[in-house]
């Protein structure tokens, strides 16, 4: 392993701790930001970054996992697994493919990414089953998305000049093999 995947590697560890740690604040109750009826989804966040900071593959994985630990503690049974890993997946294929890696591109990817999930969830759980589909989509979906897109500004900012620090590989071809 040269050093610099070994520092790419040090770099998703890092992420992973982080992002671990949200979870866990956030699944017993510790980290409660909820303003009115709107609560972030931090692994949306954390996720949407693994893709923008470590490709497509990456966010997948990291969608996975962490969706399906949010799914044990909610009662959406796979809906989190499979929206964070196919969001994950194409947040990486639009930084790698479309975007380059920087504000504009946050903002697409952060307050697309929100909506498409929180819409989705709506769609799929209270849309059609419950009379009050309208209320729970202009009270909780779309401030709970609008929530989530500023956090995830937030948190690009504190980990920006942590990651502009990544190292790339010289050459693409290396890059795509990592």
């Amino acid at each position: 392993m040269t050093a610099v995947k070994f520092k790419r590697f040090l770099y998703l560890a890092v992420f992973c701790a982080l992002t671990f740690a949200f979870w866990l604040l956030q699944s017993t109750g510790l980290l409660t930001f909820k303003i009115v009826n709107a609560v972030p989804q931090f692994m949306l966040i954390f996720t949407l970054l693994a893709g923008f900071y470590f490709k497509a593959y990456h966010g997948a994985l990291f969608g996975f996992v962490f969706g399906a630990l949010t799914d044990v503690y909610s009662s959406t049974l796979v809906f989190n697994t499979i929206a964070l890993s196919v969001l994950g997946f194409t947040a990486g294929m639009l930084v790698t493919h479309l975007f380059n890696r920087n504000l504009a591109a946050v903002i697409v990817i952060n307050s697309g990414g929100a909506a498409v999930y929180f819409l989705a969830k709506w769609l799929m759980f209270y849309a059609f089953s419950d009379p009050a589909g309208g209320y729970v989509l202009m009270n909780y979906m779309l401030t709970s998305a609008v929530l989530t897109s500023l956090f995830g500004f937030a948190v690009y900012f504190a980990l920006n000049p942590f990651y502009k620090k990544m190292p790339v590989p010289d050459r693409s071809e290396q890059y795509d093999n990592y």
